[in-house]
């Protein structure tokens, strides 16, 4: 009963993406996500064309987006936010200060849905961005961050 979500360098004929694959119980696809956005770096990376991807898993409208696509959201995907419940949102996230949980807060908040974020832990190598990967609600306030529950205001 669970749906599998994950990444890949995903291979298209000469293009390359950095993608998410969400596998169903029933082994079909709901999604391949095609990130939008490569980060700089990611000269590699062909961006992806397709809109956000919204759809139904057991009774929620899921959506998802990845890392560097967080900038673009509110301007070019309002439609499919709006339409989601739950935001998935994969990120390695770099930028000193951090403010990727403001940002997701004022997302879930503008959207009304719950933003689900997996952000990179800590491994071999450790950089600045790693961990906090978190939960936010709704109304914007967080309810999981690194595993523990907290109380932050929007």
């Amino acid at each position: 009963a669970v749906h599998l979500v994950a990444p890949l360098i995903l291979r298209e004929g000469d293009a390359l993406f950095n993608a998410m694959v969400c596998h169903a119980p029933d082994g079909t696809r709901p999604f391949v996500y095609r990130k939008r956005h490569p980060w700089i770096p990611e000269e590699w990376a062909t961006p992806g064309a397709e809109p956000l991807p919204v759809v139904a898993i057991a009774d929620r409208m899921v959506t998802i987006a990845i890392c560097y696509d967080l900038h673009f959201l509110p301007r070019e995907s309002a439609d499919q936010l709006a339409a989601a419940d739950v935001l998935l949102f994969p990120s390695a996230w770099v930028e000193q200060p951090d403010f990727r949980i403001p940002r997701l807060q004022r997302l879930a908040h503008t959207f009304q849905l719950t933003v689900a974020n997996a952000n990179w832990g800590e491994g071999d190598v450790v950089v600045p961005g790693q961990g906090n990967s978190c939960v936010v609600a709704p109304d914007g306030s967080i309810t999981r961050i690194a595993g523990r529950r907290i109380d932050i205001e929007l």
